[in-house]
């Protein structure tokens, strides 16, 4: 029998008064306060500029990323769909903008080719439960001027109204251009991801993503290792 969905976690208390005294935060930051209705909208607005001060996590400060787990906690308790895995708002087409783990550590081969000369882009899912499939696009560039992609695809079963499970399937390298002159799309490379890992260990590569905030443009969903991932609507 697959697991019931985890228990929401804890909220974390929101350090309103620290982040409006702080130079660090986008200047018309606007956190909730205990004695009022918390203001969604402008809640977003600032947790989206901290993505992009941030450059979508990566080189957030410890402070800062404390502020978007205020932010997020704050959006998970009131959050408008209660149910956020079985709507219809949470398939289609999403792009990451926050990652408080480092780009490297979303792919294996990523974290084989991690280094200085590896420059990760655009990060999409495209989510289709009628068809059972989850679908990550990683667009990355790497010297000289060789850009690709890497595309994951997983089985994806709904477990309970919060919890998405992925068995990952495979991956697929694909060719992009040099320099943006020489076309490498013709280039193309599978691997089987599920058979690899049940040959090396025995066991399917499983994983889930937990959804705790959810409306028609934002999606807050945290990874099995508890790392936090925002995305807006492609």
């Amino acid at each position: 029998a697959r697991p019931a969905s985890a228990a929401r976690p804890a909220r974390l208390p929101v350090r309103a008064q620290a982040v409006a005294d702080d130079d660090s935060a986008p200047s018309d930051t606007a956190m909730p306060s205990n004695a009022g209705p918390v203001d969604a909208g402008k809640l977003k607005m600032t947790l989206l500029k901290l993505a992009a001060v941030t450059d979508r996590g990566q080189s957030a400060t410890e402070d800062q990323m404390a502020k978007v787990e205020d932010i997020v906690a704050t959006l998970e308790s009131v959050s408008p769909i209660t149910n956020p895995v079985e709507a219809a708002e949470f398939e289609g087409d999403w792009e990451l903008v926050y990652s408080s783990s480092q780009f490297y550590k979303i792919s294996p081969f990523l974290l084989a080719a991690a280094g200085p000369f590896l420059k990760v882009g655009q990060i999409k899912q495209s989510i289709n439960l009628d068809a059972g499939e989850l679908v990550s696009d990683v667009t990355v560039e790497a010297f000289p001027k060789i850009s690709g992609s890497v595309i994951t695809y997983a089985r994806a079963v709904p477990v309970g109204a919060d919890r998405l499970e992925l068995t990952v399937s495979k991956s697929t390298l694909k060719g992009g251009s040099v320099a943006k002159r020489f076309d490498l799309g013709g280039i193309s490379l599978d691997v089987p991801v599920e058979d690899i890992y049940q040959r090396i260990r025995g066991t399917l590569p499983e994983t889930y993503i937990d959804t705790y905030y959810l409306d028609d443009t934002l999606r807050i969903s945290r990874a099995k290792n508890g790392k936090l991932f925002i995305f807006v609507r492609a």
